[in-house]
């Protein structure tokens, strides 16, 4: 065989299998929930063929893990990409997540971005960050650092949120689980806190 027909086999190997490999590295932070099977044609062009192997991403990630104290935290995205030298770290964009305490309490997440250290044991959520908790809190704020390893969030932006109690603004947050049935969650505002009560409505006894 010609080395030039030669050499135009192993570049066009080399384009799929560099990404590949990439994105191989990168599963060892998301691991990824879609499957494709059969035999298809994949819809890539060669420009983005060439962004993939510059810029090596995986489409609808997710992250899964078991905290020290029972709780399951979950993590998925529509795009994420491994940081530049580092095989422990990734970011991802539009991200939604879920931490199931081990006492049944519920915590929802979602935010603009996240970074992914396993690590440090902790995920940095970015933009603009949302928190619902299953005891009927709703909390926002721009910062909000997850730990990978115990059931534990602490905002890292000044927050507002509104509960049973009223409407709070405060310079810091952090939940956590307390494994307690009837308590789940505790909540502690710090820093400038401010509460406005807005008392609940309720029926009047027969």
């Amino acid at each position: 065989m010609p080395d030039g027909g030669r050499h135009t086999r192993i570049v066009r190997w080399l384009k799929v299998a560099l990404p590949l490999s990439a994105l191989a590295l990168l599963s060892t932070l998301f691991l990824v929930s879609n499957r494709i099977g059969g035999d298809i044609d994949l819809p890539y062009s060669q420009v983005e063929i060439e962004d993939r192997l510059n810029e090596p991403r995986m489409t609808r990630p997710s992250y899964s893990g078991v905290t020290a104290d029972g709780a399951s935290l979950t993590l998925t995205a529509e795009e994420a990409r491994p940081a530049s030298g580092s095989q422990d770290q990734a970011s991802a964009l539009r991200v939604k997540g879920t931490l199931q305490g081990a006492s049944g309490s519920t915590v929802t997440l979602q935010s603009d971005a996240v970074t992914i250290d396993t690590q440090a044991r902790r995920a940095d959520l970015t933009g603009a960050v949302q928190i619902a908790t299953s005891e009927g809190f709703l909390i926002q704020t721009e910062g909000l650092t997850a730990a990978l390893d115990i059931s534990h969030l602490e905002s890292t932006a000044p927050v507002t949120a509104e509960g049973p109690p009223g409407r709070i603004t405060a310079d810091h947050m952090e939940l956590s689980d307390s494994g307690t049935d009837g308590k789940a969650h505790v909540l502690r505002f710090t820093g400038q806190v401010k509460l406005v009560y807005l008392p609940q409505s309720r029926t009047p006894d027969p």
